[in-house]
C-alpha cells in the first residue's frame, strides 16, 4: 500500500503535476524498505546497501534539479564539485548502511532493546530523508 502511494506520488512528480511528489516518493518508497526489512529480517541481503544508496543518490538528484531549474549562473567547477559531493553522499549511506549490517551480525537477536534500537534507526533514516525533501522546498 504505502509503495503504491510512493509511485503515485513520482508519477505525480514527474509529470510535472506536483513537483514535491518526487521527494514524498521517495520518502515512502524508503519507508515501504524499511517496514519490509523490519517484519522480515532475511531480507536484508547484500543488496540493502545498494538499494539505501540509491535511493539517497534519486532523492539528492531530484534536490539538485530544483538547485538548476532556472539557474543560468552555475558554471562548469560547480557543476562538476556537485556531481561530486553527490555521488560521494551515495556512496557514503551505502558504506554505513553496509556497516550496519555488518554490526547487527554482533547484537543480540532480539529483545526488546534490539526492537528500540531498531525503531530509533528506522526513524532517524526517514527523518533524514524528510529533510532532504523540505531542504528543497525552504
Amino acid at each position: 500500500m504505502i509503495a503504491a502511494g510512493a509511485v503515485g506520488c513520482l508519477a505525480l512528480g514527474v509529470l510535472g503535476f506536483w513537483v514535491r511528489g518526487v521527494a514524498w516518493g521517495v520518502a515512502l518508497l524508503a519507508a515501504t524498505f524499511l517496514v519490509r526489512v523490519q517484519i522480515d529480517p532475511d531480507t536484508a541481503s547484500a543488496w540493502t546497501p545498494l538499494v539505501a544508496a540509491a535511493l539517497l543518490l534519486i532523492a539528492e538528484l531530484a534536490y539538485w534539479s530544483f538547485e538548476l531549474d532556472g539557474s543560468d549562473t552555475a558554471g562548469g567547477v560547480q557543476l562538476g564539485r556537485r556531481a561530486l559531493e553527490v555521488g560521494a553522499l551515495a556512496v557514503a549511506a551505502g558504506i554505513l548502511c553496509e556497516l550496519a549490517l555488518d554490526a547487527s551480525v554482533l547484537v543480540p537477536a532480539g529483545g526488546f532493546a534490539v526492537l528500540g534500537v531498531g525503531v530509533v534507526a528506522a526513524a532517524a533514516v526517514l527523518a533524514i530523508v524528510l529533510r532532504l525533501a523540505r531542504r528543497g522546498f525552504a
